[in-house]
């Protein structure tokens, strides 16, 4: 496995969503400083690290990380075809591995999500367009048919909210779509566009948040973050790239494919996100593109940009986030750091922990890696 590294950082809150149509000047500016670039020093986050090793055995390959829970000190991760459960030493426990097309299976495995209550797993299955429910030990409970196509899926406050992109359908118009658990009743927010629907399906690994009680909602090629209530989307700030955002008339063009357009994109070097975004202490932290993947960290006033982070535990050196495609995921108030196995091996006689060295002595590049915990 590729990803390999996945930091939980606790006591973490905040995520959203944009629409390029929506920049009013009632709604607060994060405006992203090109000129204030340097390397993040995360060391101040770094207060109590607990290194995991995950099991790695013919059963348990995690071939890409797709999402990531915490749940009841059990890590639970879904690749593409299966969610897998880790205890909190690393070792494997079993796996919900139900693809298929009979009548307790999914065709194709959307996302997930665990209700953190009655520690249900509800699968999304798009091409079925219906939700497939199990316990933590993959014995099926049921099924919600949901009658329109998602991508992505939150199950929170007894509410199942559905993400569609930009997909437009006879029986679905609406990004957003929530179904109230008990009633079934749904409603719709963020109306698709029909002319991006032509084009644009570009997708982030995520688009909900949960944190502190509330739901954020971003996704790609959108520069406002919104917070998400039962009955509306309030858009909370708009994302200034210095200006270099790009123009609604270049959405508003025709396009074959989705590769015209990202031509486009870089001969005119806009810049676009947002593609990942967390928050902690009342700062936060997203991802966007500039030629190549960058992150920016807000701290309520200022704009940092960076390309490079510090740690003082993995290495004395710079790292690159590119090189090793270091990745952030959210769950409830904890954060997940991934990345390829590579940025421990290259960086090994770098490493001052004594415990990670002893860890990472036999790691190979496609072991399931090691989970590191980090406590504030």
């Amino acid at each position: 496995m590729k990803y390999t590294y996945i930091y939980i950082l606790l006591a973490i809150s905040f995520i959203s969503c944009h629409k390029k149509e929506e920049t009013p000047s009632m709604i607060k500016e994060i405006r992203v400083d090109f000129s204030n670039k340097k390397p993040l020093d995360i060391s101040s986050i770094e207060s109590d690290i607990q290194f995991i090793p995950l099991e790695t055995n013919d059963s348990c390959l995690i071939h890409e990380i797709r999402k990531i829970c915490l749940v009841d000190s059990l890590l639970v991760i879904g690749d593409n075809n299966s969610i897998l459960f880790f205890e909190s030493n690393g070792r494997f426990k079993n796996k919900i591995d139900k693809k298929g097309n009979g009548p307790e299976e999914y065709s194709r495995l959307s996302d997930f999500d665990i209700d953190r209550k009655t520690k249900v797993v509800t699968i999304l299955d798009a091409g079925k367009k219906q939700l497939l429910h199990y316990n933590f030990q993959g014995e099926y409970l049921g099924r919600t048919p949901i009658g329109l196509w998602a991508i992505k899926l939150l199950d929170r406050d007894n509410m199942y909210y559905l993400y569609s992109g930009n997909q437009v359908s006879d029986e679905n118009h609406y990004k957003i779509n929530i179904i109230d658990k008990s009633s079934e009743n749904s409603r719709g927010f963020y109306e698709t566009d029909t002319h991006k629907s032509t084009y644009l399906h570009v997708h982030s690994a995520e688009n909900f948040c949960f944190s502190d009680s509330n739901i954020y909602f971003y996704e790609a090629y959108n520069d406002t973050i919104y917070k998400l209530l039962s009955q509306k989307m309030d858009p909370l700030f708009y994302v200034n790239f210095s200006n270099r955002n790009i123009p609604q008339e270049r959405f508003n063009a025709h396009y074959e494919h989705i590769a015209d357009f990202t031509d486009i994109m870089r001969k005119n070097e806009y810049v676009y996100g947002i593609f990942s975004l967390v928050a902690y202490d009342s700062k936060f932290l997203f991802s966007f593109y500039d030629k190549k993947r960058y992150f920016a960290l807000f701290d309520g006033r200022n704009t940092v940009v960076f390309d490079q982070v510090i740690s003082k535990t993995i290495s004395s050196k710079q790292i690159d986030l590119n090189k090793h495609y270091i990745e952030l995921w959210n769950d409830e108030n904890n954060i997940f750091f991934t990345s390829y196995n590579s940025l421990y091996i290259d960086n090994q006689e770098h490493i001052e922990n004594e415990d990670l060295k002893e860890k990472i002595k036999h790691l190979k590049e496609d072991d399931n890696g090691i989970v590191g915990v980090l406590s504030r």
